[in-house]
């Protein structure tokens, strides 16, 4: 398990270097966002399917890197003499090298262990609560049923006050405020146009997979990046929507400035950014409207395709090998913890100790 966690990290961040380097600047948002859903779907599902080479008998099982160190220089009779094997083989011993950042990561294992088994419950309790919390606000609401087009919604009307935003639950829900009747009609369009294209973007459920996928990934900031990545397009997206239903893009700038920033729901998509710049950001792609091609986002994504599949097997090999590396290391660790540097037979399992 811990193979594959590391793994699907590694090959998540070769997919968020071509992002970052082509897609995010050559691309239009909704080619983005598809990138960035290829990127996480493929990361977390080519680990499974990893082949695993077979260790050969005449290889060592380790090799002395990470902690491990440079070779010491031990003479073949001193060798002789420290280990237990009948014929000691210099290319079979593993260079112990102690480590402080190794050495505080076993001392403190099991606190580490449960913390983060106490961070994964608490996700999934979060999202309960949150889903909790729409169901509680949808029933406490004030409710009126809408149509744009053929898209029937429904606005609610809290009591405690929320930034106007909009969800899904069993069907789609608008949150509203009552000072919103102060804008004119065309601006109103405008915001119930923004708030629909997150209903259509399916932007509660993509919220929702993202927290559970957050239980995988705890510990991979490509995934914290790309999360945040999503809700801005989400918002480029919307926007778009609510600039062309105005019909003027300097008009929706100055509604975006205009529009209260109230409190927000983590499963609801918001009118207004929460960050100043954020709300920057999305103005002037409105009012710019950069351009993409679909041919950068396709070429990225290949590109991307084959280097995961050509690399996992090498990645997971070299996972497993660090993995080991690590379980001795801690097995050495253990019975010689003052020892600053001695050799370990991967044949007999023995800690040879120089000067003994």
């Amino acid at each position: 398990m811990i193979n594959y966690l590391i793994t699907s990290m590694i090959l998540s961040a070769i997919g968020w270097l071509a992002y970052v380097l082509i897609v995010r600047r050559k691309a239009v948002p909704i080619h983005q966002k598809w990138f960035i859903y290829f990127v996480v779907i493929s990361s977390l599902i080519i680990p499974i399917f990893a082949p695993q080479p077979a260790a050969k008998a005449d290889e060592p099982a380790l090799m002395p890197k990470m902690a491990f160190g440079q070779q010491l220089h031990l003479e073949e009779i001193q060798l002789q003499h420290l280990c237990k094997c009948e014929n000691p083989n210099f290319s079979h011993r593993v260079i112990y090298r102690s480590n402080t950042f190794y050495n505080l990561v076993l001392e403190h294992k099991q606190v580490i262990t449960w913390v983060i088994l106490v961070a994964l419950l608490l996700v999934f309790v979060r999202i309960l609560f949150q889903y909790r919390y729409l169901h509680r606000l949808v029933a406490r609401s004030r409710k009126a049923d809408r149509w744009q087009g053929k898209q029937r919604y429904t606005l609610l009307f809290p009591e405690k006050a929320h930034a106007v935003g909009a969800f899904y639950l069993r069907q789609p829900y608008i949150i509203w405020q009552a000072e919103m009747g102060h804008l004119s009609e065309a601006e109103l369009a405008a915001v119930i146009s923004h708030e629909l294209s997150h209903i259509r973007q399916l932007n509660t459920l993509e919220k929702s997979v993202l927290s559970l996928i957050q239980c995988f990934w705890l510990l991979n900031p490509v995934f914290y990046y790309f999360r945040k990545e999503l809700d801005l397009i989400s918002e480029w997206i919307a926007d778009r929507n609510g600039s062309t239903t105005i019909g003027n893009a300097k008009a929706y700038a100055q509604l975006l400035v205009r529009m209260k920033e109230l409190q927000s729901l983590p499963l609801v998509s918001p009118f207004k950014g929460k960050r100043q710049h954020t709300l920057k950001g999305r103005i002037q792609r409105i009012l710019t409207h950069p351009k993409g091609h679909w041919a950068y986002p396709m070429i990225a994504l290949t590109a991307v395709f084959c280097l995961q599949i050509a690399l996992v097997g090498a990645l997971s090999a070299r996972v497993d090998q660090t993995l080991e590396e690590f379980k001795t290391y801690e097995e050495i660790y253990l019975e010689h913890p003052e020892e600053e540097e001695c050799l370990y037979c991967t044949d007999c399992h023995t800690v040879c100790v120089p000067g003994e």
